[in-house]
């Protein structure tokens, strides 16, 4: 009621200097508020949810909810949080996502053994209600808005370019689930689908030919968001090479 923090957390940063969790009587000028980013505070916080969860041991008989867990978040942790939701998924009696990203529902989707119940909450004019939501089909009109996207820029010259190269990625992984639908693991992300297809290539039994799978591989190494975040800006030549050839190898053109 004094309006002063009574807990002591703090989390070491850079140098190795303590930030503690406090308000405006902290000493040092660095707080949690001034100091993570974004994408900080929500990772730490759901660090401390699953860790929570983690915690209990009668979670089997527990449901749990999570609300828009990929707010701020970049590529990396957001493959790492819904693998800690997978976890969560297979210890807890229920989980309930709560998002408005689609692709990341989609991907949840994909990486479960069991196919989940999707919904979504449609507002009226009175009310908003509960009404049963197809996902694939959802997601099918989503590649084609990317086909669009990516021939639009072609045609003029406009468009985003890092949603461009994220087009890339998402539209060979729909592919190619879809065009080698009995080697594409509904589990598997598309690097496990390329690792598996240079497997059966040493094997003798081919699932790409070596060209294709050499054109595939250079689209991914393109198309996969930079892990350094002074990364260099897209080149716009660069982006054109690989949009054409992203839409001639989903379509079946010779490479």
């Amino acid at each position: 009621t004094s309006g002063r923090v009574s807990s002591e957390f703090s989390i070491v940063i850079d140098d190795d200097e303590a930030v503690r969790l406090g308000g405006n009587e902290t000493a040092s000028p660095r707080k949690f508020k001034n100091t993570l980013s974004a994408g900080d505070r929500t990772s730490l916080s759901l660090a401390f949810f699953f860790a929570c969860l983690d915690k209990q041991n009668d979670l089997g008989e527990r449901i749990a909810v999570i609300d828009d867990p990929l707010s701020s978040l970049d590529h990396g942790r957001r493959h790492r949080t819904i693998e800690a939701i997978r976890q969560v998924a297979s210890r807890a009696s229920q989980v309930v996502i709560l998002s408005h990203d689609t692709r990341f529902l989609k991907e949840l989707y994909d990486s479960n053994k069991l196919p989940p119940l999707t919904t979504r909450l449609v507002r009226k004019p009175e009310r908003t209600e509960f009404a049963d939501w197809d996902i694939q089909e959802d997601c099918r009109e989503e590649t084609e808005a990317r086909v669009i996207r990516m021939e639009q820029f072609l045609k003029g010259g406009t468009g985003d370019p890092l949603l461009l190269r994220q087009d890339i990625r998402l539209l060979l992984e729909a592919y190619l689930r879809m065009a080698f639908a009995d080697h594409f693991v509904r589990t598997w992300r598309i690097g496990d689908f390329v690792g598996e297809c240079e497997n059966q290539l040493e094997a003798g039994e081919p699932i790409l030919e070596p060209k294709r799978l050499e054109e595939l591989k250079i689209l991914l190494s393109y198309a996969n968001p930079p892990h350094h975040p002074a990364a260099p800006p897209l080149n716009e030549d660069d982006l054109t090479t690989q949009v054409e050839a992203a839409l001639r190898f989903c379509r079946g053109a010779p490479v």
